[in-house]
């Protein structure tokens, strides 16, 4: 009798092991779908961060382009504003000088 309860201790020890083995993948499957629900919003977090990226990267890149804009608008009406003066002093020597050469002055 001693060689029959030993099959049955092993075909016991048999179902507990695949009882294990169930739980264990049960387990692993429930713990792949989290990690996959998991990475799924961790990649909706990196398009949303992505997108708010390249927005803000655009309206700098615009701010820096409108000050570079307007940098040069500022230095060609420094430009224009020498150039208007230089004209105007070059005009008044003229003047005067068409008043020295044309007066005579009696001796």
């Amino acid at each position: 009798m001693a060689g029959i309860s030993q099959p049955c201790e092993c075909q016991e020890l048999k179902e507990q092991l695949e009882n294990c083995k169930e739980r264990k993948h049960k387990d692993c499957e429930e713990t792949t779908k989290e990690q996959s629900k998991k990475i799924v919003l961790l990649e909706k977090k990196i398009m949303t961060m992505t997108i708010v990226g390249v927005i803000a990267i655009t309206l700098i890149g615009k701010e820096m382009a409108d000050k570079v804009m307007n940098a040069f608008s500022t230095v060609e009406t420094i430009q224009q504003r020498i150039g208007d003066a230089s004209d105007l002093k070059s005009s008044e020597n003229n003047d005067s000088n068409a008043v020295n050469d044309g007066d005579t002055f009696p001796e």
